[in-house]
């Protein structure tokens, strides 16, 4: 089977239990993510969201149910090449090298080896341009370990620009928004609508305000889940 592109991807009935432990902590999940969708995840610290995520992310091996492309169903090791090729994870904290900027987008030892065609798509695609014109070396400049030089939100946008350089067409962003003033927050999430029908977005949060833009929208509780209609 082929896992190069996909329209929907389903879980159906997935439960998990850690190894050390009996309780599963998810419990007979059924969820949809179709192909350029906004998909939000809502649920409060400890209600696990953390493991659907690292479920989602192929990281983490279903104890009961099934892992659906297009219908058919496929290996748990078919469904980790699935991810590692079309999946990138955003964390609430993003991954910072105190290194040169094209490097964090890239993360290749080169200049030579970067795909300069790619790079600049990345960068628009990311709304960087801005910021980037403001640096004195541009896409040369060292932003400093873990972001320590820059703000928030150009952390967040320089994440993005990594996913799309990479091609990744599943984003899973994890509280994007948490860690940022209320502009910036607003600005991301504007920027995060521009995606959608492009790229496919899985949206996890503990704040319903920020579901608004969502196609679907769910939520999680002490392992369950289930579909909700916002409603202002």
């Amino acid at each position: 089977m082929k896992l190069n592109k996909f329209k929907e991807i389903e879980y159906s009935n997935v439960s998990y239990a850690y190894p050390e432990s009996k309780v599963e902590v998810l419990k007979k999940i059924n969820i949809k993510i179709k192909l350029g969708e906004i998909v939000g995840i809502l649920g409060e610290s400890g209600s696990g969201k953390s493991t659907l995520i690292d479920i989602i992310m192929g990281l983490l091996k279903p104890i009961a149910g099934k892992i659906l492309v297009d219908g058919r169903q496929i290996t748990n090791s078919d469904y980790r090449i699935f991810t590692s090729e079309l999946a990138a994870y955003m964390p609430q904290n993003q991954f910072i090298l105190d290194d040169y900027l094209w490097r964090n987008i890239t993360l290749v030892e080169e200049y030579v080896s970067v795909n300069s065609l790619l790079l600049e798509s990345s960068i628009r695609e990311s709304y960087l341009s801005k910021f980037i014109s403001t640096l004195p070396n541009g896409i040369e400049s060292i932003i400093g370990e873990k972001g320590g030089r820059i703000s928030g939100g150009q952390a967040q946008r320089i994440a993005l620009a990594r996913a799309f350089y990479h091609d990744r067409e599943i984003i899973v962003m994890d509280e994007p928004t948490s860690a940022l003033d209320a502009n910036t927050a607003t600005e991301i999430m504007n920027q995060i609508i521009q995606y959608k029908g492009i790229k496919t977005i899985v949206l996890i949060s503990h704040s319903i305000d920020l579901m608004k833009i969502c196609d679907r929208l769910y939520t999680i509780n002490e392992g369950f889940l289930k579909e909700f209609e916002y409603v202002e």
